[in-house]
């Protein structure tokens, strides 16, 4: 039988391990439809920076926090992906999703190729 004061932990037990600390990351919407954006930040949560252009958020872009690039339906074009591209090569902190009404294979192998999910 055993009672509770089996349970007790002895010194020999090793310590609890400790918790990594959290990753807090910055999240971006970028989306030339003001109606599609404004939607699409809705459903995010209050905590997204909002972008008419890509062009606007690299401006923004310093590397030094980790960022989540949401690609709006109008960025699923070969100049948009091109941008993205970079942007995942330069800034290693930064993931890219990008957001569709229609996925064709070839603008899903594109996206891919681009760094972009």
């Amino acid at each position: 039988m055993m009672t509770s004061s089996h349970l007790e932990s002895s010194s020999t037990d090793p310590a609890p391990a400790a918790k990594p600390a959290p990753v807090h990351a910055s999240v971006a919407v970028v989306e030339g439809h003001d109606a599609t954006r404004e939607r699409i930040v809705a459903l995010l949560g209050e905590s997204v920076t909002a972008f008419a252009t890509i062009e606007e958020l690299t401006a923004r872009l310093t590397g030094t926090v980790p960022v989540v690039i949401v690609l709006g339906p109008s960025c699923a074009n070969d100049d948009v992906l091109a941008i993205a591209e970079r942007i995942v090569a330069q800034y290693t902190m930064i993931g890219t999703i990008l957001v569709v009404d229609e996925l064709s294979t070839s603008l899903l192998q594109q996206a891919l190729r681009s760094g972009v999910r």
